[in-house]
């Protein structure tokens, strides 16, 4: 997912594009400063457009956004791809679009097909291993890692067997902690010191404790690197990089103070640029990694790494509650909720639907997590709340709305008899009123029987 903020008007005479604000060398208050300077020098008619991922979208720069340009800022999220999308995609890419959907549905692998990049990775396995598609984020990563380091190109390596590809993997992994955690993105390979690349001694020097993996040069010669300038790699795929360095950083069993100060900014929260690396550390190893996600939890729902494990979902559930509960959860809104589902995910949710001590931020929290996980056990709760006399009516009105969306009326549902009761609800903008008449038109009720539930509208402006 990216998130992309839209400056200006569509109608433009000029479009400045800034992208991967997640990939910046700049610590988070330097960028935030620089994007106040853009936009303060941005010509008239110019319109600005910023992508970064999800995860890593700054509240600091959304500041300096609005209050640059109040409501001309529009934040968007980039959309899952659609299985039409799928199947137009792997026709282009050259293999038959209906099979390879078929095959992914087989092989449980939807979730692999939404972000082009893991599209990409899985249409190139699916060609190289025909039908036998992973399953899971990592076993594809691994598998596309595999692949590259494996992929010859007779003019930079030759052929080599299943442990020298091994030794490769963990060579790149090392590059890629290095790279990461340097902020530079080259490496050299015989030219002298630019004071921006990184170097054949960097590599080596890193870790001094563990033995150097594999040769600089036959690790740069894989088809996890491409060619960046005269005589300097970079890495082909930066969420291969990421996902490498993760599975590096789990091997040399850092400590957690070590982990702690690679990773955390002070203050304590993840620093952007390294919150899908955390994401996967999480996923590669939830019960040494979990407790990253204690600070930071909504860092992680928009790292696009698959969030598998039951206990890891459960912990970012509740950690998120208890944010929402206390008002320090930031950003809530732009939070992807769905896919979180876990065994004995409604008794960690029906308690901040039902308890009238629990914030308004964590109830409504609560709600969007029944709906966009499709928690129909709960439905009754939902309904419940609606009807509840002693409830805030933007309470009610979210979860008799919500209500509706989960699970189509029947003709018996409570819900109905607030179209009756629209003179007794003393409410400003006629919120619950609107519930029950949707609640009758979708229990069958017919618009004419409908129109004597209609009154003079409460709110006059």
């Amino acid at each position: 997912m990216h998130a992309l903020a839209e400056l200006r008007p569509y109608a433009a005479d000029g479009l400045l594009a800034l992208d991967s604000m997640d990939e910046s060398t700049l610590p988070t208050t330097q960028l935030a400063d620089l994007i106040e300077d853009v936009v303060r020098d941005l010509p008239e008619g110019v319109r600005l457009v910023l992508a970064c991922r999800t995860a890593a979208w700054l509240p600091g720069v959304n500041q300096v956004l609005h209050r640059a340009l109040g409501d001309d800022v529009t934040v968007l999220d980039l959309i899952a791809l659609t299985s039409h999308d799928v199947v137009t995609f792997a026709d282009a890419f050259g293999v038959s679009g209906q099979a390879f959907l078929e095959a992914v549905t087989s092989a449980r692998a939807t979730p692999l097909t939404r972000h082009p990049k893991e599209l990409e990775f899985l249409l190139d396995d699916y060609r190289a291993a025909g039908a036998v598609l992973p399953s899971t984020q990592r076993d594809l990563y691994d598998r596309a890692i595999d692949r590259l380091c494996k992929e010859q190109n007779p003019r930079r390596q030759a052929a080599g067997n299943a442990g020298e590809h091994r030794a490769l993997r963990d060579g790149a992994g090392r590059l890629a902690v290095l790279s990461l955690f340097t902020t530079r993105k080259t490496f050299r390979l015989h030219e002298p010191d630019d004071g921006l690349s990184l170097s054949e001694d960097d590599y080596a020097s890193l870790f001094p404790e563990t033995p150097v993996p594999a040769p600089y040069p036959d690790v740069l010669g894989t088809a996890l690197f491409e060619g960046s300038a005269d005589s300097a790699m970079k890495f082909t795929h930066q969420t291969v990089a990421e996902y490498l360095a993760a599975r590096h950083l789990s091997d040399l069993r850092l400590t957690k103070v070590q982990l702690d100060a690679l990773l955390r900014v002070p203050g304590g929260l993840l620093a952007p640029q390294v919150q899908a690396v955390a994401a996967w550390l999480i996923a590669l190893d939830p019960d040494r990694f979990g407790d990253l996600l204690d600070d930071d939890p909504a860092a992680f729902i928009g790292s696009q790494v698959e969030l598998i494990d039951p206990d890891f979902r459960q912990s970012l559930l509740r950690r998120l509650l208890v944010l929402a509960d206390d008002y320090s959860l930031d950003e809530a809104v732009h939070l992807d909720l769905s896919g979180l589902t876990y065994p004995g995910i409604e008794e960690l949710v029906r308690p901040y639907l039902t308890d009238r001590d629990r914030s308004l931020d964590a109830r409504y929290l609560a709600l969007r997590i029944v709906s966009e996980n499709q928690l129909v056990g709960l439905n009754d709760v939902l309904v419940g709340l609606a009807m509840s006399e002693d409830e805030p009516v933007v309470l009610r009105n979210a979860a008799g709305r919500r209500s509706l969306d989960l699970v189509p009326p029947r003709a018996d549902t409570p819900l109905r008899a607030l179209a009756g009761r629209a003179d007794d609800l003393a409410e400003e903008d006629d919120e619950l009123l609107g519930v029950g008449l949707f609640a009758r038109l979708r229990s069958k009720t017919s618009p004419l029987e409908l129109l004597r539930y209609l009154k003079k509208p409460a709110n006059r402006s």
